[in-house]
């Protein structure tokens, strides 16, 4: 009854996608993705490939490392990578990263046993909370290695609750190494009666950390010159409407602000910032304004973690929504203070930061606007957050080595 009930939801999930493809291009194309999946995998040699899964272009910034440890360890082994979301597929089907990318055709119990009889993989990953009930029980029955990289969960996850704690329970069983960011998740499994758990840590930090060795988009030097800077990052409609208000509150104070939505196309900040007298444009235009309070408009998908580092401060979107909190490492890895919303999710590197005062939540616009005036005006509070968190980061790097080199050795 139980897998009765998923497949239906399975089905009734692709038939919704599938009406919205109507209307929604992002619909479209998760729906097109799929549509030759069997012929692209007929042609590939089996038991070769190393596959690595992820949700959508965050989650692969998650793993990015680890397969690239991979990729050293087993240079002989091609890659495939498959999204769920276009997001991730969209951005990167352009870059050669690995040796083949593809979407995840639908978690139909056909779909997977077919996937997995073409591909018959070396081993497996999935990234996070990435849990396909068929994919993993097939991978299981076929005695293929799979690993699931930076689990966290809380002790409310829905994981673990009624009425789905069984099904994902049996999903997180399949696993042959669960790597666990911290204490809590691997008690959870523990307690759950799963044994093949270790701390690894976080590997978005290691991806946090790369990036922001790469200067990129030095063009945005011009704009932003030398006035303090804001960067707002994947904000929604509602972290928006706040953000607006301190904007408008500030206009004339030589603040410079970069606005990244996270869906721009949906974004109506833009027409409602010039309804106010503000001067926005747009990156893609590439004509920007000498004005001391001009706003940067991110049309692109891909770029905020880099443009983080023209900041003084950073607001994360995100936080007055059910989705949660976007990336806080992206931001925080150049040392700046960072706040968000009051819908962090738990996540641990939120409340690491909040613990050591190098982030702040905003409930309103009035919260917000103290937050930005303060670090404008203190020099040396700035100072002191960039120290913190740069000995934050230190310590916590290297999770994805560490997976790389114990996932290496169970792989054959």
């Amino acid at each position: 009854m139980r897998l009765l009930v998923y497949g239906l939801v399975i089905r009734a999930y692709a038939l919704g996608i599938r009406f919205g493809s109507v209307f929604n291009t992002k619909a479209k194309l998760w729906v097109k993705g799929r549509n030759s999946w069997r012929g692209e995998l007929s042609g590939i040699k089996k038991n070769e490939f190393i596959w690595f899964h992820c949700a959508s272009l965050g989650e692969y910034e998650d793993v990015k490392y680890v397969i690239q440890g991979i990729q050293r360890n087993f240079p002989e082994a091609p890659i495939l990578l498959t999204f769920f979301s276009p997001s991730g597929f969209e951005v990167l089907k352009k870059e050669n990263v690995v040796d083949k990318l593809m979407y995840l055709p639908l978690d139909t119990r056909r779909n997977a046993r077919d996937f997995i009889q073409l591909l018959q993989p070396k081993a497996a990953f999935f990234s996070r909370s990435e849990l396909w009930y068929n994919y993993l029980m097939f991978l299981r029955q076929n005695k293929v290695p799979v690993f699931l990289t930076s689990l966290s969960l809380g002790n409310e996850s829905k994981f673990l609750k009624w009425p789905v704690k069984r099904h994902y329970t049996d999903c997180l069983k399949a696993f042959t190494h669960i790597y666990a960011q911290e204490e809590t998740t691997k008690q959870l499994l523990i307690d759950n009666g799963l044994s093949d758990v270790s701390i690894t840590g976080n590997t978005r930090f290691d991806a946090a950390f790369n990036a922001s060795k790469k200067e990129l988009y030095s063009d945005v030097e011009g704009f932003v010159q030398e006035e303090f800077c804001v960067v707002v990052g994947s904000c929604l409609p509602r972290d928006e409407k706040i953000i607006e208000e301190v904007m408008v509150s500030l206009k004339g104070v030589p603040i410079k602000w970069i606005i990244a939505p996270h869906e721009f196309h949906e974004s109506g900040l833009e027409k409602s910032l010039k309804n106010h007298g503000l001067t926005t444009e747009r990156y893609s235009d590439q004509i920007f304004s000498d004005s001391k309070d001009a706003i940067l408009l991110i049309d692109f998908v891909g770029g905020l973690k880099h443009l983080y580092r023209f900041a003084n401060v950073a607001v994360i979107g995100g936080g007055f929504d059910a989705i949660g909190i976007h990336s806080i490492l992206e931001p925080a890895v150049y040392g700046i203070p960072v706040a968000f919303g009051a819908n962090h999710r738990n996540k641990k590197e939120a409340l690491d930061l909040l613990d050591i005062n190098c982030a702040e939540i905003f409930k309103s616009a009035d919260e917000l606007l103290a937050f930005v005036k303060m670090h404008k005006e203190s020099t040396s509070r700035t100072q002191e957050v960039s120290n913190e968190i740069s000995a934050f980061f230190k310590k916590n790097l290297g999770a994805s080595e560490r997976i790389v080199q114990h996932a290496s050795a169970l792989i054959h």
